[in-house]
């Protein structure tokens, strides 16, 4: 599996100091939880809660 993170996000100095990171593979039902997490205008969305 590749993985290409562009230079310019902010998440690359971060991964890039770390030295390593998780990757997590989703079924088909889980496509929907993507969305926050692959659209940078629901970035305020991505670790909310219901509860």
């Amino acid at each position: 599996m590749l993985v290409a993170i562009n230079r310019g996000t902010g998440l690359h100095p971060v991964l890039q100091g770390s030295g390593g990171f998780c990757m997590n593979l989703l079924a088909d039902e889980q496509h929907p939880q993507l969305t926050h997490f692959s659209q940078s205008a629901l970035r305020d969305q991505r670790f909310r809660s219901d509860d």
